[in-house]
């Protein structure tokens, strides 16, 4: 696309792999393993955004899974 960018991060990470002595390992998406354990953090946090507010109380008692779109 021909856009430039700087990796602001990359003396921050050749710091720790120094301090570590290891290298960086890159993986697009590392950051977040798409399992079960993070679509149910993520449902949490749904019907937290929900509810905070005390409104919708007529939901407090559906099973989180109902909140799955």
């Amino acid at each position: 696309m021909g856009v430039p960018s700087v990796n602001v991060l990359e003396p921050v990470a050749a710091v720790f792999q120094s301090y570590l002595g290891t290298t960086l390992q890159r993986r697009v998406g590392a950051q977040h393993s798409l399992n079960e354990d993070y679509f149910a953090r993520i449902e949490a946090l749904n019907f937290t955004m929900e509810h905070d507010d005390g409104q919708m109380p007529e939901t407090y008692d559906e099973p989180i899974s109902s909140y799955w779109g």
